[in-house]
């Protein structure tokens, strides 16, 4: 099934553009292990989405927000301020916070009482 998307690579980097490409997908003529997988990346992509529209929903409100994220080492990290703008550079989604500061949305653990949403405690064989 080559429709199914790298929920490692995709599904966070561009969740809105991987999400519509998942609905598109006719699931009719899929087999059981592929609609299984097919529901696992529909549901994976919802909660992401849910997880953004939070971080939005902080910067339209304005609500000072505490971060927990990866860095580059992927050590934990924190961070807190204003989130103000939210761009992509090379087909990554940032987060811009008031101090300049931009935190790539894949690397969040956590933001503000909210747990970032992971698919890496499921997998499932293709």
């Amino acid at each position: 099934m080559d429709d199914i998307i790298d929920p490692t690579e995709a599904l966070y980097q561009l969740p809105w553009d991987s999400y519509q490409k998942i609905n598109a997908i006719d699931s009719s003529g899929l087999n059981k292990t592929e609609k299984l997988l097919w529901l696992v990346q529909k549901a994976n992509a919802e909660e992401l989405l849910y997880f953004y529209d939070e971080l939005e929903a902080a910067a339209v409100k304005k609500v000072h927000s505490s971060i927990l994220y990866f860095d580059e080492q992927n050590k934990e990290k924190s961070c807190e301020g204003f989130v103000v703008d939210f761009i992509h550079i090379n087909k990554a989604e940032y987060l811009v916070l008031k101090d300049g500061f931009k935190l790539r949305l894949d690397k969040i653990i956590q933001f503000n009482d909210i747990l970032a949403p992971s698919t890496s405690s499921c997998s499932v064989d293709r």
